[in-house]
């Protein structure tokens, strides 16, 4: 059994307020855990309008299984126009 983590952190363009930082984590975070079945969370830069810290995990028998995951929902991410500007991957 093994278990991975992704930490992403993403720069929101077109953010300007709380508000907008909220609608476009909650689309992200939702899109993520129906998607693709993992656990998400915002893990900080709460009080930073264009900028969210999420975390994922997922457990699963295989290794290839994991990296394929996170590397779609890395692809998913970018697609909805905001930047990745820095990731971190971890596999226990």
């Amino acid at each position: 059994m093994f278990f991975a983590k992704y930490i992403y952190k993403i720069r929101i363009m077109d953010s300007f307020s709380l508000k907008d930082k909220r609608m476009r984590r909650s689309s992200i975070i939702k899109r993520l855990q129906n998607k693709y079945k993992i656990a998400v969370a915002e893990v900080g830069d709460y009080e930073i309008h264009n900028s969210l810290y999420i975390a994922c995990a997922n457990v699963s028998n295989n290794r290839d299984i994991l990296r394929k995951t996170f590397d779609e929902a890395l692809n998913m991410i970018e697609r909805d126009d905001v930047e990745v500007y820095d990731s971190f991957y971890e596999e226990y």
